[in-house]
């Protein structure tokens, strides 16, 4: 696995999903997550397996941080749709996943130099590097792998659950630069 795919990197910390199990068969609930606010919906298939679907959204944005001689402004928009299949290998919420997103999921920088810059051994101006943007995109597809300790079916009867997940989602990102000017050479920004 080369260092691009794991920056596709999704870790869902502690994510609450209040769930409501009808006759332990299926299930429904919100959360949040690296992938942002979600819904879910889950079919038992048997005493130990489950198929998931999730809905996510998120949008975040940063303005007007200071690095040495750069502004930084960067925006992430993620827009998904999961897949999983939740499989519990014992009598307890010990819950292994496999599965993955699939959607709009992109981070936007932009760059504006305050100083001279230094880009791939050529010193600029602020004006003669203008504005540097890039699109960091992670790609429409990440299969993931995750494990959990999820309560949804894990108990009898109906009533709320909850579900903390640790996974990785993989991917193969691509990362393009551009300079407004157009004096940065193309190769110093690859």
């Amino acid at each position: 696995m080369r260092a691009a795919d794991v920056a596709g990197l999704g870790l869902a910390g502690m994510m609450l999903c209040a769930g409501t199990a009808q006759a332990q068969t299926y299930a429904a609930g919100l959360g949040y997550g690296t992938q942002g606010l979600e819904a879910h919906a889950a079919v038992a298939v048997t005493e130990r397996l489950a198929l998931r679907g999730t809905l996510s959204d998120l949008s975040y944005s940063v303005s007007d941080l200071k690095g040495s001689n750069v502004s930084y402004d960067a925006k992430a928009d993620f827009s998904t749709v999961g897949a999983f299949l939740d499989w519990r290998p014992f009598d307890t919420p010990l819950t292994l996943t496999a599965g993955g997103y699939f959607g709009d999921r992109k981070v936007k920088l932009r760059a504006a130099p305050t100083g001279n810059v230094t880009i791939g051994g050529v010193t600029y101006t602020p004006a003669q590097a203008g504005t540097l943007d890039g699109v960091f995109d992670l790609g429409d597809a990440a299969p993931y792998l995750g494990i959990a300790w999820d309560t949804t079916f894990a108990h009898e009867g109906p009533g709320f659950a909850w579900r903390a997940a640790l996974g990785v989602a993989f991917g193969d990102p691509a990362v393009t630069l551009t300079s407004s000017t157009g004096l940065v050479a193309a190769a110093d920004l690859a």
